[in-house]
């Protein structure tokens, strides 16, 4: 009787092991399809939200936060990107890494912006 109880448990146990295997594996393609996709077009603001949610929908914050580094750095002025990232950091609970990181980035925005304005005002005294 002992015996049956302990093979019904390891059939618990692998059904169990197969379904997580399953599942990190779907997580696994969808991020490669993803990757490929922003390949594609990185510039598309609703394919980097959708990729990010998926990992946080899947508790992968550690991939969601990379996402979102990489999300604002090739798009700084995506509203969503900011607000979205803020949100999560402050959902997990890491509020004083979040605030050094957002001001860190805004500190790249404004040299960015400041770059731009530059660059046009220079190509405005050329064209005159």
């Amino acid at each position: 009787m002992g015996r049956k109880s302990k093979r019904a448990s390891e059939v618990k146990f692998s059904c169990r092991y197969n379904v997580l295997c399953r599942h990190y594996l779907v997580i696994f393609r969808a991020r490669s399809i993803y990757e490929r996709a922003l390949d594609v077009d990185h510039r598309n603001i609703t394919l980097w939200l959708k990729y990010t949610e998926m990992e946080m929908r899947n508790k992968q914050v550690n991939h969601a936060r990379n996402l979102w580094d990489r999300a604002v750095t090739i798009l700084p002025r995506a509203n969503q990107f900011w607000y979205k990232y803020s949100y999560m950091e402050e959902m997990v609970g890491n509020i004083a890494g979040n605030k050094c990181k957002i001001l860190a980035l805004f500190a790249l925005l404004k040299k960015i912006v400041r770059l731009q304005t530059s660059i046009r005002a220079l190509d405005g005294v050329g064209t005159r």
